[in-house]
Formats: structure tokens, C-alpha cells, sequence
């Protein structure tokens, strides 16, 4: 099996006993919030076109990255201010309102 990881750095293949690692050079705008739900739920949004997605289940796809309750609406606020996320305003503010009006 191979392991990926992203780095800002350099693309690199190496091998540690049986195991394959591939280290990647992605994009400064994909590594944002790394490590955090915010970051996958970035990088989700980044390949999604909005029309494919209701803003029902972009609230579903949030609670399982465990957004709700420990983090507010802020953070779709942040993610709606990214410029490579500009399609998705309208889309990540219906959900605020919505979290507004249950929490």
C-alpha cells in the first residue's frame, strides 16, 4: 500500500521497510486549516461544483466532520470568503442562516 501525504515542499517517493510513501507538492490553497474539519470540507468544496450538492447535505457533510456544535458559524463564514470557494456563497450562506435558526 502506498501512503500520500501533501507537502509544500518538493514530490518525493521513498520506501520504509514494505511501505511505499509518495510525498506530494499540492497547492498552497489546498493545505489551508490543515489538519482540521475546516480543511477537508475546504478541499471537498474545491472539486464539487455547487449545483451538485444541497445545502441539506453540505450540513450533513459538516456534522460528520464534526463541525457542529464545537465550531460556529464562523467557520463557514471563512470558508465563504475564500476566493476559490466564490461559487459557493450562496450555498455556505444558507447553511449560516440555517445554523442561525437551530443554534
Amino acid at each position: 500500500m502506498t501512503k500520500v501525504f501533501w507537502s509544500n515542499g518538493p514530490n518525493r517517493e521513498f520506501h520504509i521497510g514494505r511501505q511505499h510513501v509518495d510525498v506530494r507538492h499540492a497547492a498552497k490553497r489546498k493545505l489551508l486549516w490543515a489538519n482540521s474539519p475546516s480543511s477537508a470540507l475546504l478541499r471537498s468544496l474545491m472539486v464539487t461544483p455547487p449545483s451538485a450538492v444541497k445545502p441539506k447535505t453540505l450540513e450533513t457533510a459538516a456534522k460528520r466532520l464534526a463541525l457542529f456544535p464545537n465550531v460556529d458559524q464562523s467557520s463557514f463564514g471563512r470558508l465563504s470568503r475564500l476566493q476559490q470557494l466564490n461559487s459557493w456563497q450562496p450555498t455556505l450562506k444558507q447553511l449560516v442562516q440555517g445554523f442561525d435558526e437551530h443554534f
